[in-house]
């Protein structure tokens, strides 16, 4: 991958809490063993502070609900029908 040649492997890399596979998207099987063993944080922040971080980051999205609907329909076998 592209971007993955250009970073700096001698800064921190900052990732959330990932699956092998991001999407349709593998992560290299090198770096998802390196991301298992490295050290770990978790950033706790109470659920109204969440809700409007999430709001402000995806705002293009719950602008336009028909986008969203569309993008989250793949998801509803895995939530029983529901999204």
């Amino acid at each position: 991958c592209h971007a993955l040649s250009e970073m700096d492997c001698t800064r921190p890399v900052w990732i959330e809490s990932e699956s092998s596979n991001i999407g349709r998207v593998q992560v290299p099987p090198q770096l998802f063993e390196e991301m298992r063993k490295a050290p770990r944080f978790e950033l706790v922040m109470p659920l109204p502070q969440r809700v409007a971080a999430t709001l402000d980051e995806y705002r293009d999205l719950t602008l336009l609900p028909a986008i969203l609907k569309t993008k989250l329909a793949p998801l509803e076998r895995h939530t029983g029908g529901v999204v």
